[in-house]
């Protein structure tokens, strides 16, 4: 299984980058049709709900982004990580000890207790100093 970071679930909402727009609407549609299952922290679906609607040019109506966190919520093969209180004390180890952003270990901490090494994100280059985590850009 594979996480799906918050700016993958950005993008497959937001047709502003019309290719990324494509790439990330489907795999999103291909998890959903019942291929690969892909794993989504609820950090990830609060980051979405936020950047959807307060931090993109052309933002999404409320209503619109907590519908599409209703909808991948209810999509089997997605699976929804709960935050646990041990993956935010492994999260600020990871900062301390990796100087890397505080969110990105603690989607890091969340994978690697789920027995996920590989996220799908544009940044790559967050995650890579962080150990036991691979980094996929759908988008290169």
């Amino acid at each position: 299984m594979r996480l799906v970071d918050s700016n993958v679930l950005v993008y497959a909402f937001d047709a502003s980058d019309k290719r990324k727009h494509e790439i990330a609407k489907k795999l999103l549609e291909d998890c959903a049709m019942g291929g690969e299952t892909l794993g989504l922290s609820v950090q990830n679906l609060s980051e979405f709900f936020f950047v959807s609607t307060q931090k993109l040019k052309h933002f999404l109506p409320p209503a619109i982004a907590r519908n599409a966190v209703e909808s991948l919520c209810s999509i089997k093969n997605f699976s929804i990580l709960p935050i646990e209180s041990a993956d935010v004390l492994k999260a600020v180890r990871l900062c301390d000890d990796f100087h890397a952003h505080y969110w990105d270990c603690l989607l890091a901490s969340v994978m690697l207790r789920n027995g996920i090494f590989e996220i799908y994100t544009e940044n790559v280059g967050d995650f890579s100093r962080l150990p036991g985590i691979k980094a996929i850009n759908p988008f290169t």
